[in-house]
């Protein structure tokens, strides 16, 4: 019978992820159970791990929060290891559970302290990422119609085109743009230009770059 702190380590590049286990199994009782690049794997684990050390981009493919929450309602604490530091995204997936983040850019003594919190109950996040996500702005409250059509145009798609998807009128289609420039305006974040949308589509997770 496995005892003390068993983990899972997800990671698409191996020699990541060998460095990620080899820390995480320096601890008394400390066990990693779980080296790859399968969320589905690790979620048919029985017991699931204590804590699983998750990268957010995985096969070019971005981890969203519905994997996080997947994860802790399979009972794992989640502590995310990676190079993704875009405010946006860290808020969405703190709103989500997870029990800390750690850049890749950081050092292994920052990795052992992160993880020796988790293991202990509590929460971790530098204070430099902290620094970023205060000075990284709140996206504006979008509508469901107006984020779609920030989406589709900002992706690069013309005005007509984005109607034609959203099953809407130009005309409307053109009202829910300047909605969301208006919004983005009112947060100090003018948008006039496309690639100004685009650059906050981005920014807020609206818009996912393709790999």
């Amino acid at each position: 019978m496995i005892m003390g702190t068993t983990f899972a380590v997800i990671d698409d590049h191996r020699l990541v992820r060998d460095g990620l286990a080899e820390i995480c199994a320096r601890g008394d009782n400390h066990q990693v159970i779980y080296q790859g690049d399968s969320v589905s794997e690790v979620l048919a684990l029985m017991p699931a791990p204590d804590i699983v050390l998750l990268d957010l981009l995985l096969h070019g493919t971005e981890v969203g929060p519905e994997v996080v929450r997947a994860l802790i309602g399979a009972g794992s604490k989640v502590l995310v290891v990676s190079a993704t530091t875009q405010g946006a995204i860290v808020r969405q997936l703190l709103k989500s559970g997870v029990s800390g983040f750690v850049s890749k850019v950081d050092s292994t003594e920052s990795l052992s302290l992160a993880i020796a919190e988790v293991v202990g109950g509590g929460t971790w996040t530098t204070s430099e990422l902290a620094a970023f996500i205060a000075r990284d702005p709140e996206p504006p409250a979008f509508s469901a119609q107006e984020a779609r059509a920030l989406e589709l145009y900002a992706s690069g798609l013309k005005m007509e085109s984005v109607a034609r998807r959203m099953g809407v009128a130009n005309t409307t289609a053109r009202e829910y743009i300047s909605r969301v420039r208006a919004k983005y305006a009112a947060t100090g974040r003018p948008a006039p230009t496309k690639l100004d949308l685009h650059q906050n589509a981005v920014q807020d997770g609206i818009l996912r770059l393709n790999p």
